[in-house]
This record gives C-alpha cells, structure tokens and sequence, in this order.
C-alpha cells in the first residue's frame, strides 16, 4: 500500500493526406496522476484509484494556408487494476478513466474563423502488459480505446509503447 504517482510527456508529429490536401498536425502533452495503490490477494493484486490531470497543446496546419491551434485541459478519476503475474516483473494492469475536458481552439485562415470552445466527456479503457526489465527500467505495452461523448465518430483505438523509470 502507498502512495501512486505517475507522470508523463509526449509529442506527436503526423501527416495526413485527405482529398490531395497535406495536413500536417503537430502537438504536445503533460499528465499527472496521483493515487493510493490498495494491495489484495496476497500482494498480487493493486487496486489503485487516481486522479488525473493534463494538458494538450495541437497546431494542424492544412495545404489551404489555414492553420487550427487547440489547447485542452483536462482532468477526471481513474480506476487502475493491476494484477503482478511475476513478482516484480510482469504485471497485466487495467485502466479506465473518465476526463472532463475543455478545449479552446483558434484559427488562423482566409475565412477568419471566429475562436471555438467546447467542453467533452472521455470515456478510456486501457489494458497492458508492463515488463520491468530490471528494478529500475520498465516497458509497457498499452491498447486504449476511448469513447468522446461530444463527437462519437471521434472515439478512438491506440496502441502505446512505453519505456519508464522505475523509483
């Protein structure tokens, strides 16, 4: 039993060809988590209940010289199970969230598009599979999907992959 923490950074760069046009989407982001990891079934299986917060910065930019930055903040609980298959080296966990999200998006292009903002429930389900490869270096394997409730066709599957510090 003890106190949970996790952070993490990322940063995304993709293009995207739709109907001849080349948009590029470039972005970053910051999460906390913090929670209590409740031990069960001897020492085998955590229960951790978190809090999560985190911000997202996104620029798109289209081959119609127009360009859309969003920003997003966010936060919501979480609910991880986690179940340690080889003691201190294989575990299989389960994470699902929900976020309240607010994102403010500005636009740059010939139509002068006026400023948006819109808030958004997101719905997460995460299994994974964590490796720790010694006491101190770990990889994670991660499939979500998550459900928008603002934009349905917007839900998305992602695969992770993941290599952290263990302290």
């Amino acid at each position: 039993m003890g106190l949970w923490l996790s952070a993490g950074a990322g940063y995304v760069l993709y293009y995207n060809r739709t109907s001849s046009v080349l948009n590029k989407v470039t972005g970053a982001s910051l999460s906390i988590n913090a929670g209590y990891a409740f031990l069960t079934l001897e020492n085998k299986l955590n229960l951790i209940p978190y809090v999560r917060m985190q911000h997202i910065g996104q620029s798109l930019s289209t081959g119609y010289d127009s360009s859309q930055v969003d920003y997003t903040d966010a936060y919501g609980p979480g609910l991880i199970t986690e179940y340690d298959a080889i003691r201190d080296t294989l575990k299989f966990r389960f994470d699902t969230n929900v976020l309240f999200s607010n994102t403010k998006s500005s636009f740059v292009s010939p139509n002068n598009y006026p400023d948006q903002s819109n808030t958004n429930t997101l719905w997460s389900f995460s299994p994974s599979i964590q490796y720790n490869i010694t006491k101190v270096l770990t990889t994670q394997f991660i499939y979500s999907y998550t459900i928008n409730t603002y934009n349905p066709s917007m839900s998305a599957n992602t695969f992770d992959f993941r290599i952290g510090i263990i302290y």
